[in-house]
């Protein structure tokens, strides 16, 4: 901490445990809910720095929460089996998709299970 020799001040701020908020923190991560994962249109894509209370929040309620950053060639390779979409890091032309093939399901589960150490 740095005081200055000309002002001796030192502001210290108490809070309670009640004032604190706790969240969960997603940068650029997409949630997928139970039962979504053949239809992009419903994953979500946060923004680069969304936060969920911790309270409202049930992470249960997802099949997978995963950065796609390290799943783009691989996710890249499963939508060269049925199209000709050319998926960008961020994803957004895959979550344009209503609906993806049943016959790709276990193709993608391995890619966003597949360990990040791979890459």
């Amino acid at each position: 901490m740095f005081l200055s020799k000309k002002m001796k001040v030192l502001i210290i701020y108490f809070f309670s445990k009640e004032c604190i908020a706790q969240y969960y923190y997603f940068y650029n991560d997409i949630l997928i809910k139970k039962g979504d994962l053949l239809y992009p249109s419903k994953w979500i894509k946060n923004d680069g720095s969304t936060l969920y209370p911790i309270a409202n929040f049930d992470p249960d309620d997802y099949e997978y929460i995963f950065y796609p950053d390290f799943h783009t060639i691989d996710m890249q390779e499963v939508l060269n089996t049925f199209t000709d979409i050319k998926l960008e890091d961020d994803f957004q032309s895959l979550l344009a998709l209503d609906e993806l093939p049943a016959s790709v399901e276990k193709m993608i589960r391995e890619v966003i299970e597949r360990p990040r150490s791979n890459y």
